[in-house]
């Protein structure tokens, strides 16, 4: 079997890339097995790794997830151009895209947005609080106001792409965005950590963030196919 095929494939469910950047876990899994629980049809997943020159051949996906990485916008790579290259081309056809702390930065800024260094890095459960646009978003839909979950980075997104509107926030500042005229979505913290990915960076607290999961399921479920492409803004 191809080694980047993950997990379940259910006929005609929604299909789902991940573009995993190099890191030493395994996100995708991480992701999909929140997905396996909470979404139906289960989305069938293809796994990438842009650090390695995997990249899809098409943009025909229902999903297009970027995930974490140990990797840094502040530090070029040369595999960063053709991975913006394939999302500018996916995101201009209107494929839904979900980046995911590094995934989340990356968008940023593609977009235009400035991603900086915090003073030290964050590994711990944060508060996250909902914006008065959050609170709306269809990403959110169903979890409080305020919501815990964990957030593993030193970069940060320190202004938004001049497209987007900011729908979470923690004490560091933001925790997601979303495109004003595209289908694209940013969150900083991870909502697929566990307990033992948290140990492996160091955390021995509880990582109690069920709510922040749903983010993954809200996200298939508000998957729509149109025919319609959005026509504003540019990348």
């Amino acid at each position: 079997m191809d080694n980047r095929q993950l997990l379940s494939r259910t006929e005609a469910a929604p299909s789902v890339a991940y573009l995993a950047p190099p890191t030493d876990r395994d996100y995708p899994s991480a992701i999909q097995r929140i997905l396996d629980r909470s979404a139906s049809p289960t989305p069938s997943a293809t796994r990438f790794e842009p650090h390695d020159g995997e990249l899809p051949d098409h943009i025909d996906f229902d999903l297009i997830i970027v995930t974490g990485s140990a990797a840094r916008i502040g530090d070029p790579e040369p595999w960063f151009d053709p991975l913006a290259e394939y999302l500018k081309r996916a995101i201009r056809s209107g494929t839904p895209t979900l980046g995911v702390c590094f995934g989340h930065q990356f968008l940023a800024d593609l977009f235009g947005g400035r991603v900086t260094s915090l003073s030290e890095q964050r590994v711990t459960v944060s508060r996250i609080e909902r914006t008065a646009a959050g609170r709306s978003d269809p990403l959110f839909s169903n979890l409080p106001d305020t919501f815990d979950s964990f957030v593993y980075h030193h970069d940060h997104v320190a202004e938004l792409p001049p497209v987007a509107t900011s729908l979470a926030r923690n004490e560091t500042g933001i925790q997601a965005f979303t495109l004003d005229d595209r289908p694209v979505h940013g969150v900083q913290f991870h909502p697929e950590f566990t307990d033992s990915m948290a140990r492996s960076v160091g955390y021995d607290g509880d990582v109690a963030i069920e709510a922040s999961r749903r983010i993954y399921s809200n996200l298939v479920r508000a998957i729509e196919p149109s025919d319609d492409v959005p026509s504003a803004g540019t990348v």
